[in-house]
Parts: C-alpha cells; sequence; structure tokens
C-alpha cells in the first residue's frame, strides 16, 4: 500500500500538468504511455506463445497516435492499410495463424488510437477542462467501486474474469462518477445538466467495461500484471484501461451534444 500511495503521489500531478499543459507536452507523454502499453501487451502475447513483430507493431503504434493526435484522418487510413498488409505478409511468412495477427491489429489499434483521442481530447478542444473531466471520472469511477464494493459488495459482477468486481461497486462507482463530474461538465463545459449527465454516466460505464476487456486479455495471457511500469499499481495498461474505451466515447459524444445544442 505504501508503494501504491509513493506512486500515485509522483504521476498523479505529472498527468494533471500534461493535461493542464497541453500541445507537445501531453502528446510526448502519451507517446510514452503508448510505447510501454504495446511493450505490455506484446508480452502478454508471447506469454501464450504468440508470435510478436515488436519493432512493426511499436512503430506503427507511434505512427496511428500521431496521425489521430492531430487529425490526420485521411492518411491514417491509408497508414492502417499498409500496417494491415505488412503484418499479414510478416505472418504469412512466418506461418503466424489469421486470428492471431487480427488480434494484434487490434490491440494495437485500441491502444494507439485510445490515446491519440486522449491527446485529441487535450490539444484540440477549446478548454483543457474537458480532458481533465474525463480523467476525474475514470479515478473516481474506479476509487468509489474498489471502496463501495470492498464494503458492501456481494453480487459478484464477473466472476469468471475478475473475482473481486461486485455490482455494488460498479453501481456505487458510476454513481459517484456521475454526481462528482457531472456538476464539473455543467459548470466548467456550459453543458445543459441533462447532457452533461447522460454524459458522465456513459464515460463511466465504459470505464467499467475497458477495465474488465483488460481483464479478460489478462486471464486468457495468464498474467496478474500488464506489467510493472507504475510500482505498486501493475502496468500502463492496467492504469489506463478503462481510459483507453472512455476517452473514445468522451470524444464521440461530446461532439454529438454540441450538434444538438446548435440543433436546439
Amino acid at each position: 500500500m505504501k508503494q501504491r500511495v509513493l506512486t500515485s503521489w509522483v504521476f498523479v500531478p505529472i498527468i494533471l500538468l500534461l493535461v493542464y499543459w497541453g500541445g507537445v507536452p501531453l502528446y510526448a507523454g502519451m507517446a510514452l504511455l503508448t510505447l510501454v502499453g504495446v511493450q505490455e501487451f506484446g508480452s502478454m502475447l508471447r506469454n501464450r506463445r504468440v508470435q510478436w513483430n515488436m519493432y512493426l507493431n511499436i512503430i506503427a503504434a507511434l505512427i496511428f497516435l500521431t496521425l489521430v493526435s492531430w487529425r490526420m484522418d485521411s492518411i491514417l487510413i491509408w497508414a492502417i492499410l499498409v500496417y494491415i498488409i505488412i503484418l499479414f505478409s510478416w505472418g504469412w511468412r512466418n506461418f503466424v495463424h489469421y486470428p492471431e495477427i487480427i488480434f494484434t491489429i487490434l490491440g494495437v489499434l485500441y491502444i494507439s488510437c485510445g490515446f491519440g483521442l486522449i491527446t485529441t481530447i487535450g490539444i484540440h478542444y477549446d478548454s483543457w477542462h474537458y480532458l481533465l473531466l474525463v480523467i476525474l471520472n475514470v479515478w473516481i469511477t474506479d476509487t468509489g467501486a474498489f471502496l463501495i464494493g470492498s464494503k458492501i459488495g456481494k453480487h459478484k459482477l464477473a466472476p469468471r474474469i475478475s473475482p473481486k468486481k461486485t455490482i455494488e461497486g460498479l453501481l456505487g462507482g458510476t454513481i459517484c462518477a456521475v454526481i462528482i463530474t457531472g456538476i464539473f461538465a455543467a459548470k466548467f463545459l456550459n453543458l445543459e445538466i441533462g447532457y452533461a449527465l447522460i454524459l458522465v454516466a456513459i464515460i463511466s460505464l465504459l470505464g467499467h467495461v475497458g477495465d474488465l476487456l483488460e481483464s479478460v486479455v489478462k486471464r486468457w495471457a495468464g498474467v496478474k500484471d500488464s506489467g510493472k511500469f507504475f510500482p505498486g499499481h501493475g502496468g500502463v495498461l492496467d492504469r489506463f484501461d478503462s481510459l483507453l474505451l472512455a476517452a473514445p466515447a468522451a470524444w464521440v459524444l461530446y461532439n454529438i451534444f454540441e450538434v444538438l445544442e446548435r440543433l436546439v
């Protein structure tokens, strides 16, 4: 526990500073997390004896991160197509099964585009408060789910995937996040309260889903943690699993709500 607290005291201020600065510092931070996250994903695949081209996948992930971060959508589509062709050609020469190649592609895209959309929110939106909202939502959801679930949790959420998670924890974490970040969204993002509550509720629930998805991969790979990048907390994918799904959802929802507000 002491190690976890010390790590939080070091890394939480760094993350908050990157959110506040935005721009190149935020991009550099997300690039580092992408690099480590893809390495962790590759290590889990290797644990199941899946062949993994580390250099190709890391280079592709950093390219995708950059293109998503700076909104080069047309180039991104071509980059993904080239990556798929190269990876399938490499897999064919090395007798890699097609399902393993597809799983690799999905994992690399999920990690790189997830961090890329975190960067996009921080760079291209009018206020850094929106990215802060998304991160706070995920943190409050995780903390609330842990505290409430450990105190009153009795009904298992997904015992085969993550035995410690409970339905009470899920509901408690989401309610905490909706109340706190809903007020935050209405005040700092100038969203109607109805839109704000829908936004933060969906972000929170998808954060739970992202956490469960990573638990599925870890259980399949037979590992407890994805890595050791954050002492006492595990790897990058352990700490950012919820955010990697919540951030894309936040990006989509915010754009939808902006359009709806203009129409109304």
